[in-house]
This record gives C-alpha cells, sequence and structure tokens, in this order.
C-alpha cells in the first residue's frame, strides 16, 4: 500500500510541475501548448492549424486559437464554444460588464446541469466558485494561459449529488486575487 501511494505521489507532483494545473490557478504559456491537430467545430476552419491544447484539471480539454483582432476562439471537449471578444458596448450597464468577465457553460442530460466549463477574463490568481442550489459552493481550478489568449480557463464535471434536484448549480461566480467578486452569471432553466 505504502508503494502505491508514493507512486501517486510522484505522479500529482508530475503533473503539478509541468505547470498544467497546479492548485486553483495556475499560468501556462500559450506557445508551450501542444498542437495536435485536433479540430473542434467551435473553431472557425480557417484558424484551425493555429489551435492549441489545453489540458484542465480531471482531463477536460479546451482547444484555443488567437484570432487576427486580438481576440480567441475557444472549444471545449464537452462540445461547446466559440469566438470571444475582450470588449463590451460602451451602453453595457455595470452589471453587464461584470457578467461579461466571466463565460460559463452548461453541458445538460436527462435535464439537468451534468458538467461546466468556461473562460475568465481576469489576472491570473483570480478564482471561479460555482454556487448549488442547496446552499455549498465549490470552487474550480483555473487554469490562465499567457498572451495572445491572455484569460483563464475552466471546467467540472458535476458530482452525482449536484446533479440532483435541489442540489444543481445555480451561478458561477468569479473573484479576483483578492478575493472581490468581479462577476457573477446565474444558470437558467
Amino acid at each position: 500500500m505504502k508503494r502505491k501511494l508514493v507512486v501517486a505521489s510522484v505522479l500529482v507532483f508530475g503533473v503539478c510541475a509541468t505547470g498544467a494545473f497546479a492548485g486553483s490557478a495556475s499560468q501556462v504559456a500559450f506557445s508551450t501548448l501542444p498542437n495536435h491537430g485536433i479540430r473542434p467545430r467551435a473553431i472557425p476552419q480557417h484558424l484551425w492549424r493555429l489551435a492549441r491544447e489545453l489540458t484542465l484539471p480531471d482531463n477536460h480539454f479546451v482547444w484555443l486559437v488567437p484570432t487576427p483582432n486580438g481576440n480567441f476562439c475557444e472549444g471545449f471537449s464537452y462540445g461547446f464554444g466559440g469566438c470571444r471578444g475582450r470588449t463590451f458596448p460602451p451602453s453595457f450597464s455595470a452589471t453587464q460588464r461584470a457578467a461579461f468577465r466571466i463565460e460559463a457553460n452548461g453541458v445538460g442530460r436527462n435535464s439537468t446541469i451534468v458538467a461546466i466549463g468556461g473562460d475568465l477574463l481576469a489576472a491570473p490568481g483570480s478564482s471561479v466558485t460555482v454556487v448549488y442550489a442547496d446552499g455549498s459552493h465549490q470552487r474550480i481550478p483555473v487554469t490562465f494561459v499567457s498572451a495572445p489568449i491572455s484569460a483563464g480557463f475552466y471546467a467540472l464535471t458535476l458530482s452525482r449529488l449536484h446533479q440532483k434536484a435541489g442540489h444543481t448549480p445555480i451561478r458561477v461566480d468569479a473573484a479576483d486575487p483578492t478575493g472581490k467578486l468581479i462577476g457573477s452569471v446565474k444558470f437558467t432553466r
């Protein structure tokens, strides 16, 4: 039994040493991400050759590509994604500006959310927390990617408990590195 524990510790250390996802927030250089030729439908075909693969905790993936206008496109292994702008219209209210900082997508099965994922336009060290209908909350690890992407990414497969009525996600909150709330997105049915 001791030998198995030692091996597990070495594997965990190895993952953390790569910078892929240490703790609840980490940062990786876009230039170091692999290009395996994956072509998610969420990324425009003319940008496929530039796409890089980011591995998130729990073996989730997101493919990222910078766009010529300074924005980026993303394609999650869950099947959702698209292109993300960095600016919003001046007419946005304070609430709309805060919501713009965090993008949250839910994956549904049998009328319930089974997984969530998205991106965060915030400084490295910022955090994402999912809030459930039962009042509990869970911090989701965020991996930040350097320029030209300059955003954080997260994904979470929900436990069976949090797929049941009365326990499902109701919102995702984002906080800056000091813990100040900077954005929130509600899940609607």
